[in-house]
């Protein structure tokens, strides 16, 4: 998609990189597997130069802060969203499309080591992810598509021992936008079962009880891979899983990333 056909909603569904996803969403179809869509995540090398933000990625990310920069423009982002849940539901018959989320641990876009959602320091990270919301949900809306896929926010990452990372997000949004989003998600590593537990039961009272809790990343050391970690069953992934599922967790993701977790 180019710059002006951006602003104007317009996507090119017949791309390479279109044909090459297509299947994937055939098989979850075929499978009976419901998908959760997150639109938005990396800008790549053809598109970061009008749709990134200009004064990001001087400083972050070893200067490659643009192709993880937030959005310059939501107006063509929503409309392009729209598009495409338009596309792949209606036009494409997928009734596998049922959720519908976007980037990817947003808070980190407001550290120096932001790995997404990048925004330049004078901007409030939380606020911005919060104005994207919003126009998405009124492009939705106006176009007849809202009621297709139930939103998750916001994909934020936290753990045990920093709290700091999540307890802002979650109250923030149920807050500001308790209308607007109707599953909460998160990301938690390294949680011994009590962890996982008392951090489920917190976090669903941080992101208002009406939002059931996703746990849309999580995981506990391989600890056969390094030296010096010797394995604790009380915090294995399968107490994780234990500890989040008696926390009253809606839903679950082991992440699996090579082969450290």
């Amino acid at each position: 998609t180019h710059e002006e056909d951006y602003l104007a909603g317009k996507c090119n569904f017949q791309s390479d990189k279109m044909r090459q996803f297509l299947p994937y969403m055939e098989a979850y179809e075929n499978a009976g597997i419901e998908v959760e869509l997150n639109f938005g995540w990396k800008a790549s090398t053809e598109i970061y130069e009008w749709f990134s933000i200009p004064s990001t990625g001087a400083h972050k990310m070893g200067g490659q802060g643009k192709s993880a920069s937030a959005p310059k423009n939501f107006e063509g982002f929503a409309k392009c969203c729209a598009e495409t849940v338009k596309y792949l539901a209606e036009e494409k018959g997928f009734t596998c499309l049922k959720h519908l989320t976007f980037y990817n641990e947003s808070n980190g876009g407001a550290t120096p080591g932001g790995w997404d959602f990048v925004v330049p320091d004078d901007m409030e990270v939380k606020a911005y992810w919060l104005e994207m919301l919003k126009k998405c949900d009124a492009q939705l809306k106006k176009d007849g598509l809202r009621d297709l896929v139930k939103i998750w926010a916001t994909e934020v990452s936290g753990s045990y021992e920093a709290p700091k990372t999540y307890e802002d997000w979650l109250p923030y949004f149920n807050e500001n936008a308790p209308d607007l989003f109707e599953y909460a998600s998160l990301h938690l590593y390294r949680t011994s079962y009590e962890e996982s537990v008392s951090m489920a039961k917190k976090c669903r009272k941080l992101a208002g009880l009406q939002h059931p809790l996703c746990i849309t990343e999580y995981g506990t050391y391989n600890y056969g891979k390094f030296e010096g970690i010797d394995f604790d069953f009380e915090r294995s992934n399968v107490s994780a899983t234990l500890g989040f599922i008696n926390g009253g967790c809606a839903a679950m993701l082991y992440w699996i990333l090579s082969g450290v977790y």
